[in-house]
């Protein structure tokens, strides 16, 4: 099997813009990291693998909680993501914890009309 890279993309914000939306389930969620002596970046390094008994975690809960604040207070909707530094290329726009959210755009009225014909795609290039 061959190797190769593989194209990404998110839109993200800045933890500071979180942190000024929803400041007490930021602070709770911050808090229940803590607690649990857990880094937010170790925590966005291993959410998306939880099982059951860690989903019912303080340290989940909040983080939901946080995520559904973030959602009433903006319609975006929140989650944490990370990239490892040593897996991308100097090129790479992030590195690291990405605070990422979904919703931000809409199709235009053209883009509605013909969205069974569109597909977005994504490719990287090399040279």
């Amino acid at each position: 099997m061959g190797m190769g890279y593989a194209a990404n993309y998110a839109d993200t914000v800045e933890q500071d813009f979180i942190k000024d939306a929803c400041p007490q389930e930021f602070e709770n969620f911050i808090q229940a990291l803590e607690n649990k002596d857990m880094s937010v970046k170790e925590f966005s390094e291993t959410w998306r693998d939880c099982s059951a008994k860690e989903e019912k975690s303080e340290h989940f809960k909040t983080y939901q909680a946080l995520c559904g604040a973030f959602n009433k207070k903006t319609g975006l909707d929140l989650y944490l993501d990370y990239h490892n530094p040593d897996d991308g290329d100097r090129y790479d726009d992030v590195s690291g914890i990405l605070w990422c959210v979904d919703g931000a755009y809409q199709l235009s009225k053209a883009g509605k009309k013909y969205q069974k014909q569109i597909e977005r795609k994504f490719w990287v290039s090399f040279g």
